[in-house]
C-alpha cells in the first residue's frame, strides 16, 4: 500500500509542474472524511535534499505547517517525538542499511515502521501522519517565466541573453523545488491527502548563450521567507480550506 501512495504522491506531482492539468484534486479520500477521522496528527521530519542551513529551513517549515494545521483544528505531535522513536529503534537493529549492498535492507525498514507506528499509536493515540517532502521537480517554461506548483519564476532574471526571449516560443524543463505534504492514516498504510506547492527554481540560463544552464549556488536557497510561506499556503489551502495567494 506504501508503494501506491508513493505512486499517488508521483502522480499529483508531475500533472502539477507539467501543467497537464490546470487543477488536481488533492483528496484521496473527502475533506469531510479526513475531519471526521482525524484529530491528532503525528508530524513527520520534513525530508529535504542536503544542505548547510537545512536544520534552519526544515524548522521553519514544520512550524509552519503546525502553524496552518492547528489554526485548523487539529492537534500537532512535533516531528522530535517520531524522530525519538525511530532512531532508538534503528539504533537498536545496528542500522537499517545491508552492510554488502548499501542499500536499505527492506525486513530492517519494515520492522522500525511497524515500531514507529505502534509507540506512537500507544503514547498519542494519533489518527494521521502528516508527512512533508521538499522534492527536487522540473518545472516547464516558456519564454524567460517557469511556472510549477502553482507558482511563477523568471527563468534567467531581469538581464542576459535568455531575457531577450521572454516573449519567444522557446520552451523546455528546468530544476525546480516543490514542498509536498501527504496526509496518511495512524497504521501508516492508506493516503488522505496529497498537497503541493512550488517554493523556487535551483537552476537559471545564463547571462550568454554560450554559458547556457547554470545551477543556483545552495547558498541562494530558501532565502526568501516568503517563499516558504507561499508553497506551505498553497500545499495546505484544500485541507485546512483557505484561499490559496494570489500568484
Amino acid at each position: 500500500m506504501k508503494r501506491c501512495i508513493r505512486a499517488l504522491t508521483l502522480v499529483f506531482l508531475v500533472a502539477a509542474i507539467t501543467g497537464c492539468v490546470t487543477r488536481y484534486d488533492p483528496f484521496v479520500i473527502s475533506r469531510s472524511e479526513i475531519y471526521e477521522r482525524v484529530d491528532t496528527l503525528a508530524m513527520m521530519p520534513l525530508q529535504c535534499p542536503e544542505f548547510d542551513r537545512k536544520e534552519e529551513v526544515s524548522a521553519r517549515y514544520e512550524a509552519l505547517i503546525t502553524e496552518r494545521l492547528e489554526a485548523a483544528g487539529f492537534k500537532v505531535i512535533p516531528s522530535e517525538e517520531s524522530s525519538s522513536i525511530r532512531n532508538s529503534m534503528v539504533e537498536q537493529l545496528g542500522g537499517i542499511y545491508d552492510p554488502n549492498t548499501g542499500q536499505v535492507a527492506e525486513e530492517k525498514r519494515q520492522a522500525v515502521s511497524d515500531h514507529l507506528v505502534q509507540e506512537m499509536n500507544a503514547k498519542f493515540d494519533i489518527d494521521a501522519y502528516i508527512v512533508p517532502k521538499i522534492e527536487r521537480v522540473k518545472a516547464g517554461w516558456s519564454g524567460n517565466s517557469a511556472a510549477w506548483g502553482g507558482v511563477t519564476e523568471t527563468v534567467s532574471g531581469k538581464t542576459g541573453f535568455w531575457a531577450s526571449f521572454k516573449n519567444s516560443n522557446m520552451s523546455g524543463t528546468i530544476p525546480a523545488m516543490s514542498l509536498v505534504v501527504v496526509l496518511r492514516d495512524k497504521t501508516d498504510s492508506e493516503g488522505y491527502y496529497v498537497g503541493i506547492g512550488g517554493i523556487q527554481l535551483i537552476g537559471h540560463y545564463g547571462e550568454t548563450f554560450a554559458g547556457g544552464f547554470a545551477d543556483i549556488p545552495k547558498s541562494e536557497w530558501f532565502v526568501d521567507e516568503e517563499k516558504d510561506v507561499t508553497a506551505v499556503t498553497l500545499a495546505l489551502s484544500a485541507l485546512v480550506n483557505e484561499p490559496e495567494p494570489d500568484m
